[in-house]
């Protein structure tokens, strides 16, 4: 837009000044951290118009006053700028022989789309530095005996710390770029729990559980539906619907402790009791092919209190996936075809998080120890009834308000702590390969 009003501005350390293109005038200006070249007519109109995008990272001794560690230098270079800039030179390939596929051209575009603020922020960054730099060098240069020399070097340092202060918020942006969102990150969940040590007890505390997942599902704006609660094997399925569910409630996978005085505990004894957790996410027809000579679907008559209808037809269903012996049932609901759809979802949930927990542990990279893997055999929280103590054993995270907790209005800081120790610990990841 600036070559077709032909008007560039460049701001200096005298101020700012104007160019205007009149007669077939050529130029070429660097802008910023980005070259423009054209050629405009006396008419305004554009006849040759092109952008280098890309552009150079400042060297590495202008970084001192950045947070970015000078190792990344390179990989920011080479895998964000350089990167963009070759892919949009691709997407704008329109010949026959070299174009793009159209399913290839989609996701180059994504990924075009998805570095556009991170090389936007490193471009601003850049800037910013250099700025530094050059004020730095500017009050180096001025003589102290000089008349005004004082004025001039205190106005330098004040548009230094001005400018440092914008650096901080566009380092945020660039370091969260860097890891990009797991694409299940955005999906709905099933969430399963099983009672584990602990009788009766243990079954108390799923249900408390899962009226403290309910409540924390509507303090986010989120769909809570119940999809089976059985009392013969005392486990509950439930799903959950949203903006980032599984983002937010995946490290919820594995043993919870819970540790107090049960009512029936004559002599005060504190006893202790597990239950286990799965968050598994919700899986599409794309996600997981099953095929249905491996199914075998069975009905039978619910069982339990539901009065009549309950325990008068073959409503309920059972799903099982012959190959893995996995099987599902669901009753909760009177329509034998609405079950039958709750099982197939919860199938499809339970197949993709074995095919995914296979992957990552093919790739032990991606469990960290520090942050929790999500497997079902590792104690994660304990809650402390008569301490009133909830303890994080991932992050070393401790609050003491069991009934804030049990609300579902401390979960979430419980939550944004685990999301922190996986940035933390994606970004050495990044540092590593750079």
């Amino acid at each position: 837009r600036k070559a077709v009003n032909c008007v560039l501005k460049h701001r200096g350390r005298e101020g700012s000044r104007l160019w205007s293109a009149k007669v077939n005038v050529k130029f070429e200006v660097n802008y910023g951290c980005g070259n423009w070249n054209g050629i405009i007519n006396n008419r305004m109109n554009l006849r040759r118009y092109s952008i280098q995008e890309g552009f150079v990272l400042p060297e590495k001794s202008k970084w001192k006053h950045s947070g970015i560690k000078s190792s990344l230098i390179p990989y920011l270079q080479s895998q964000c700028i350089d990167k963009q800039v070759n892919l949009r030179e691709a997407l704008s390939d329109h010949s026959p022989e070299t174009r793009l596929p159209s399913n290839e051209r989609q996701a180059v575009s994504k990924e075009v789309q998805r570095l556009e603020p991170l090389v936007s922020s490193l471009r601003k960054l850049s800037s910013h530095l250099e700025t530094i730099y050059e004020l730095e060098q500017e009050i180096a240069s001025i003589p102290s005996s000089s008349p005004g020399s004082k004025e001039l070097k205190q106005e330098a340092a004040s548009e230094i710390s001005d400018t440092k202060e914008l650096i901080g918020p566009l380092e945020d942006i660039i370091m969260g770029s860097l890891v990009p969102e797991s694409p299940e990150d955005s999906k709905n969940i099933i969430l399963e729990m099983r009672p584990g040590a602990g009788g009766d007890e243990s079954v108390l505390f799923v249900n408390e559980l899962m009226i403290m997942y309910s409540k924390y599902a509507a303090n986010q704006g989120w769909k809570f539906d119940i999809y089976d609660k059985s009392d013969s094997s005392r486990k509950v399925v439930a799903s959950i619907t949203g903006k980032e569910v599984f983002k937010r409630l995946k490290f919820e996978s594995g043993v919870h402790r819970v540790q107090r005085v049960p009512k029936t505990e004559k002599q005060g004894r504190i006893h202790t009791s597990t239950i286990t957790v799965a968050i598994m996410p919700e899986a599409k027809d794309a996600d997981v092919k099953i095929n249905a000579s491996d199914i075998r679907v069975d009905t039978f008559r619910s069982q339990g209190a539901g009065g009549q209808h309950v325990n008068k037809t073959d409503s309920a269903v059972r799903v099982t996936h012959i190959p893995t012996g996995i099987s599902v049932s669901i009753q909760d609901e009177r329509s034998q075809h609405t079950n039958k759809d709750r099982a197939m979802k919860i199938l499809r949930a339970k197949l993709w998080d074995m095919e995914r927990n296979k992957l990552a542990e093919e790739r032990s990279s991606e469990r960290k120890a520090l942050v929790g893997t999500g497997d079902r055999s590792e104690k994660i929280r304990t809650y402390n009834f008569p301490q009133s103590r909830i303890t994080d054993h991932r992050v070393n995270k401790t609050k003491n308000d069991i009934t804030r907790m049990m609300n579902g209005d401390l979960l979430d800081e419980f939550v944004q702590a685990l999301l922190e120790m996986e940035m933390t610990e994606k970004m050495k990841d990044v540092i590593e390969k750079a």
